[in-house]
Formats: C-alpha cells, structure tokens, sequence
C-alpha cells in the first residue's frame, strides 16, 4: 500500500482539492497574463515628430460637423473657412503643445467594429470622430474621446490607442475664434445723426432738442432710436464669412463727431440674417471688418431696421 492509499479519505481529498485548485489559479492567472497587453509592445514613439509641429503651415481638422483649416500667418494663425479670420493664438499653441507630446498609452481594440464605441469611426464616412492632417501629409489620424480618455488611429489601419494625452475640443470651428468686441469694436461714441435707406423708405434723422427727427418733420419715438443705437453698441456676432455679392435689403447709417459714420448693411440669406459693415474716420481699429459678413440675430435686426 503506497503512502497516500495509507491517508485517510478525508486528507487525499483535502490534496486533491488543494491541486486542482493551484491549477486552476495558474491558468487563470496564465490567461490574465498573456491576454493583457503589454507595455513593453507599445510604441511610445511621438505621432508627430517636432520638425513637423514646428514647421506645419497648415492644421486641416474634419469632424462630422465641419472641415476647416487652421492657416499659419508669420507669426499668428487664421482660420481659413472663416474668411481668413484671426484664430485665438492661445488656443492654437493649446493644440499644437498637445499635438507634439502625443503618444500611445496603451493598445486599445483592433476591431473596425468597435471604432465607435470609442469615437474613432472616420468622419470621411459618416462617422463622429475627429481627422487631423498637416500641411499635406499622407498620414492622417482621426481622435476620439470616451468619458475622460482619449483614443486615436491612422486612418486606413484598425488598430487603436488609448493616448496620453487630452486634446482640446475640435467640433466647432467658431471656438478658433473669438467674434466678440475685443477683436471687433463696436462704436461706443455719441450717435449725432442717423440716415437710413430700405424697405421703401429714404430718410435723414436727426436730433431736434429732445427729439429725434426726419428730413420730413416726422417725430420718432426715442425707444426706437434707442434700441437702434444700443442694438449698434452691443451687437453679437453668431459667424463670419467672406462678403458675398447679395444686396442688402435695409441699410442705416449712424453719424458720429468728429466726420465719423458707420453703415450697417442688412443681408437675407436664406433663414439667416447677415450684416456688413462700412466705416469711415476710424482708422485701424475697424479692419477685420473689411471684406466680411457677419451672422446676426433676427431681433437685433429688426431693431436696426427702423420703421418710420
């Protein structure tokens, strides 16, 4: 009789069960082991080498929402489908610092499938995630996020990566830019005069002691210049684009002291309200106004369109 037939039924049991067991965790731990990818298999190698951050002319960006092209400018950058319009500096050395210490984190799914889980499906087709190419590189990589991570590829290959870093949202173009009075000054000078020309109506305003006045004895309410003026101060800008050849169908001038005037042209295209400016005797301070259009809102253009 051998050594363990001499062992009670109850501790070959207890062995047995205690091998079977340390089996079962080996390969357990076996298949955890050689299922996770390793770090030593990533290639933690920049996606874009320094030379090609430093010397990029051009950042074309295509989301399921827009294409659009950061442009370099000497030492600034325009946002090129926004009528050249200066880009927020910040913003741009945001991206580009990003961009030059981006690299692979970790192996995420290879699986064409599951591209969209993590935002990665081509915007090219239909897809949410987010393209980005320099200058005219071949080598085009698409960005996606799930919940705090963020996830890249090389369009045309199915294998993904977790990244190490975050980049800065890529959706809305308008974020490139800023429309508001600290690139776009909005007069703020007393208003001595006003002229309008549209629909229908041709008319000089002016101020006759407390009231305001047309070439044709006619009292304006002061509300309506008021909200006319306060409208011109305050205006808010939705989007700019190249000046088009469309006629505007209103169009009011504001007189200032000084030989100054402002024009404030109203354009309809389509459901969208767009507005031209014209200056005069304000030098430099109004040049991004030349040579582009702006998106406004229907109120405020109804208050600039006045009604006599």
């Amino acid at each position: 009789m051998t050594f363990v037939e001499k062992m009670p039924a109850k501790t070959r049991f207890v062995i047995v069960t205690l091998f079977v067991l340390t089996l079962c965790l080996f390969l357990l731990m076996h298949s955890i082991l050689t299922s996770v990818p390793q770090n030593s298999s990533v290639d933690t190698r920049p996606l874009y080498s320094s030379d090609a951050i430093s010397s990029a002319q051009e950042i074309e960006i295509t989301t399921s929402e827009a294409m659009y092209t950061l442009v370099r400018s000497g030492d600034a950058w325009t946002l090129r489908e926004k009528a050249g319009f200066p880009a927020r500096q910040e913003s741009v050395s945001e991206l580009l610092n990003a961009l030059q210490v981006l690299t692979p984190a970790a192996r995420s799914t290879a699986l064409a499938e599951r591209h969209a889980s993590i935002g990665l499906s081509d915007p090219d087709e239909g897809g949410y995630g987010a393209a980005i190419r320099l200058d005219e590189q071949d080598d085009v990589f698409i960005y996606g996020r799930k919940d705090a991570a963020q996830y890249g590829r090389l369009r045309g290959d199915d294998q993904t990566w977790r990244l190490n870093e975050v980049l800065p949202p890529l959706y809305n173009p308008l974020r490139w830019i800023s429309l508001g009075d600290d690139t776009l000054p909005r007069p703020q000078d007393e208003v001595t005069a006003i002229s309008i020309r549209g629909g229908g109506q041709t008319a000089a305003i002016l101020r006759d002691g407390e009231n305001w006045v047309t070439d044709q004895g006619e009292v304006i309410p002061e509300e309506t210049i008021d909200a006319a003026i306060f409208t011109s101060r305050f205006l808010e800008f939705e989007d700019v684009r190249r000046e088009g050849l469309t006629r505007a169908y209103y169009t009011i001038y504001f007189d200032y002291a000084g030989d100054r005037m402002q024009a404030i042209e109203l354009l309809q295209d389509n459901d969208a309200v767009w507005a031209r400016f014209r200056f005069e005797g304000f030098g430099d301070d109004m040049q991004l106004y030349a040579g582009r259009e702006f998106r406004i809102d229907e109120l405020s253009a109804l208050d600039l369109a006045l009604e006599l």
